[in-house]
């Protein structure tokens, strides 16, 4: 019976001293993503090449999903890269807004212009999955991802997404009992 209750005793301290330690981890932990977002930010202004850049504004969307504040800093220059020469940076400038999703009044109006000029199916793709991941923010982008769809190949990719984008802004409609 004793035993027992050492043991309960010695349970209850070890969960204690873990919780205890995962706490502090957790500070560590946010304290690490705050130095990353800085080296990304860093990396996304002066980087030499477009990987470097890709790879900035990458994880500069991963951590802005965690926290906003990571990426605040850096949102400027991902819309700066939305009208870069590089299909590949216009594409992941559109997928790391998307990801941070700022809530501004210019966010949807920037991606729909971009949007509207874009040649490239693939860098328009990205954009389409940003104006949806901005939910209904983004409801003043319907009619033009409408336009995009009805553009595209019927089934192509493109189009499926701009489809998937509308439902995810005006909220898909469960059915009722």
């Amino acid at each position: 019976m004793r035993v027992s209750r050492y043991l309960r005793a010695g349970g209850l301290f070890g969960l204690a001293f873990g919780l205890i330690l995962l706490a502090g981890a957790n500070g560590l932990d946010a304290a690490g993503k705050a130095d990353d977002a800085k080296k990304f930010t860093a990396d996304l202004k002066t980087g030499k090449t477009t990987k470097v850049k890709v790879t900035a504004m990458d994880e500069l969307g991963r951590l802005g999903q965690i926290q906003y504040k990571y990426a605040e800093e850096a949102i400027p220059y991902m819309f700066q890269y939305l009208k870069d020469k590089d299909a590949g940076l216009r594409a992941a400038a559109a997928k790391a807004i998307g990801l941070v999703g700022p809530d501004d009044e210019k966010t949807v109006a920037e991606l729909v212009a971009v949007l509207k000029a874009e040649k490239d199916d693939g860098v328009k793709y990205a954009l389409v999955v940003a104006l949806g991941q901005l939910g209904e923010r983004a409801r003043s982008a319907v009619g033009d991802l409408r336009t995009v769809m009805k553009d595209a190949q019927p089934k192509s990719k493109l189009a499926k997404q701009a489809a998937a984008s509308i439902k995810s802004i005006n909220g898909v409609k469960g059915k009722k009992n």
